[in-house]
């Protein structure tokens, strides 16, 4: 559940990163863009390292149980 909440989180920061990125750049000085990037990008980072990780924790469990099963089925036959 946690996980679903802060992909939303990220999905948010990412529109309105981009909804700050175009007011900017209609200023007269527009913005520094690799600064927006990197402040911006950082905020969509965090917001993704758990579920990333939640997700890529579940793949690697799911595949050693596949890998599991596929050796005692072996060893029985």
């Amino acid at each position: 559940m946690e996980q679903r909440f802060l992909l939303a989180m990220a999905g948010l920061q990412v529109q309105q990163a981009y909804q700050l990125y175009q007011l900017g750049m209609d200023l007269p000085v527009p913005i520094n863009t690799v600064e927006f990037v990197m402040l911006h990008g950082l905020q969509v980072a965090l917001h993704l390292s758990i579920p990333l990780t939640y997700g890529v924790r579940k793949l690697v469990d799911r595949l050693a149980v596949k890998e599991q099963n596929g050796k005692e089925t072996g060893q029985s036959s």
